[in-house]
């Protein structure tokens, strides 16, 4: 197995940006209204929000304007394209879109009646700091019935290992990551961390930095967002398991180009977030951070980390309205002169901002601190962000630093939270982990409410489950997966009369060929829903087997196009 430290600190990189980029600033342009030519508003088109998320946002949604979901106008549409203007990215929820302009056209367009204002588009923030000291060699949590390897560290920190061992492991949630290039694609999937993941055909991946013509030819070369999402989904025996790597589906946005150090990122960040959200995502966790720039760039002030004023942050606070948990690194700076406090998203109101500890509990000194600029605590809870144990290049592990390994622990978390109750909404979660953090009663404004203890959480949030306890059931059932014949997706339902360290479910084609695995884990005792994702496959006769602790069951898939 190879090994490696590595510092990934929030993001950096720089190069020189493409000619075809050169002299132009990207910009939003937000409009006035969506009014088609007959002078109503746009519909929603049918089938663009999935019923998973219809469901979500009647279960957990706040608030929320049908209004958001409408199309952009194609009549402005038509008119910036009638003036030579090619735009990026649509966001309905901002009824706003992203252009590159030249100065000549954003006075044009600024003229335009149906255009309300223009903006710049910024970018990722650029944090170079050096690493935090090793930190004291301390005693190591360790799993009963997982081998979590070096991992059982920084989930004894999180006190995460009990409800893994229990079985609660995101089963029933679906997470999403907005970051740099993942290895999620379909073509590079070869990681054992996320081995699970594509044996279940349980990635949903897009990359919104593809049809920019601000990126160059160049390879993404950062592996950011597998280092990150690996903390919380990842799940390899005697080296990395996440809280949440139970998930039913985990949705990747490659939002961000490494590369270059532009300010492109944060259209795609918003757009990445709108297509997960109308999926059906219950969390979403960003471990990147948006303050200041490259020279030449545009910066946000630390005046502007208000809660309202950041793109990224407004699209998280509308994304918690719908009933999504938003998640979100700290940040890095917390030793800088010039800019020592969070950036955005994590400034938002509803967004779980997440600072940094050492394996001893002790603060990371790198970790962004608050308050944010109207005066509120940021960051709200704390994970551990000093050598955290990640799933590296070609197939290896390494230790990694930065709150970008702190925040996707606790998604990871979230996904436990919501598993054992999922009508919990953005809020009630948020509460959940600060009055169970390790300085409930006394916060602070390093790192907020303190340490997370998922275990204490997750005991809360059963209390506070609307349904109550399940009764356990009294002997070990497997029910036809339904429905059956099924098109893409299909859905087991598991009965355990106690807790099984070995739960597996495994389908085979006609050859007797392994084709996926949709589960592979510890249950806890009760009834468990299973999804079953065959989307790519042949159409065709399949059979599934599940065992569990030495007891095996056996049927037949029928899957149809």
């Amino acid at each position: 197995m190879k090994y490696a430290y590595v510092v990934v600190l929030f993001w950096a990189g720089s190069l020189a940006i493409p000619a075809s980029a050169q002299g132009l600033e990207k910009t939003w342009i937000f409009f006035t209204d969506k009014f088609t030519v007959t002078g109503k508003t746009t519909q929603v088109e049918p089938g663009y929000i999935s019923p998973r998320a219809k469901e979500r946002r009647q279960r957990r949604g706040t608030k929320h304007s049908p209004i958001h979901d409408a199309p952009i106008s194609p009549m402005y549409l038509d008119a910036l394209a009638a003036k030579g203007i090619e735009v990026i990215h649509h966001s309905r929820w901002l009824n706003a879109v992203s252009a590159y302009l030249s100065e000549d056209q954003r006075d044009a367009v600024d003229q335009l009646s149906f255009v309300r204002r223009l903006q710049p588009v910024r970018g990722l923030a650029k944090h170079v700091s050096k690493p935090a000291p090793v930190p004291p060699v301390v005693a190591r949590r360790t799993s009963r019935r997982l081998d979590c390897g070096n991992s059982c560290t920084q989930l004894g920190v999180a006190n995460a290992i009990t409800p893994l061992d229990n079985g609660i492991n995101g089963q029933g949630v679906v997470i999403g990551f907005v970051d740099t290039r993942f290895d999620y694609n379909g073509v590079q999937l070869g990681h054992p961390a996320t081995k699970h993941l594509a044996d279940s055909n349980r990635v949903r991946y897009k990359n919104f930095t593809a049809d920019d013509p601000g990126v160059g030819s160049q390879l993404d070369w950062s592996l950011h967002g597998l280092n990150t999402t690996s903390v919380a989904i990842g799940y390899e025996t005697g080296e990395l398991i996440g809280p949440c790597y139970g998930a039913d589906s985990v949705y990747v946005a490659h939002t961000e180009w490494a590369p270059q150090e532009r300010n492109v990122e944060e259209d795609n960040f918003v757009a990445g977030v709108e297509w997960m959200e109308a999926g059906g995502v219950d969390v979403i966790n960003s471990s990147l951070g948006y303050t200041t720039f490259d020279p030449g760039q545009n910066d946000y002030t630390t005046s502007d980390m208000d809660g309202d004023t950041g793109i990224t942050t407004i699209a998280f606070d509308l994304a918690a309205e719908k009933g999504v948990v938003p998640v979100s690194s700290a940040g890095n700076s917390g030793g800088s002169t010039s800019w020592p406090i969070i950036g955005t998203p994590a400034d938002g109101d509803s967004v779980i901002a997440v600072g940094g500890v050492r394996s001893d509990r002790s603060r990371s000194s790198f970790s962004s601190r608050g308050p944010s600029a109207d005066g509120r605590i940021k960051p709200d809870v704390a994970a551990q962000a000093s050598d955290v144990w990640i799933a590296y290049s070609s197939g290896g592990y390494g230790y990694g630093d930065g709150t970008s390994f702190s925040s996707p622990m606790v998604a990871g978390v979230v996904c436990q939270l919501l598993q054992v109750n999922p009508d919990l909404n953005p809020h009630e979660v948020k509460e959940l982990l600060a009055g169970t953090a390790s300085q409930a009663t006394n916060p602070d404004t390093l790192l907020g409410w303190g340490i997370i203890n998922a275990e204490s959480a997750i005991d809360s949030a059963r209390a506070t489950s609307n349904a109550g306890a399940a009764p356990v059931p009294p002997t070990f059932v497997v029910h036809a997966p339904f429905p059956n014949p099924f098109a893409d997706e299909a859905q087991f339902e598991l009965e355990l009369p106690d807790h099984m360290d070995e739960v597996r479910i495994t389908v085979y084609n006609i050859l007797g060929q392994l084709v996926l695995t949709p589960f592979a884990g510890p249950l806890g005792a009760g009834t468990h829903p299973i999804r079953i994702n065959a989307r790519g496959l042949p159409a065709g006769l399949y059979t599934y087997v599940v065992s569990a602790d030495g007891r095996t069951q056996t049927g037949q898939l029928v899957h149809v196009r």
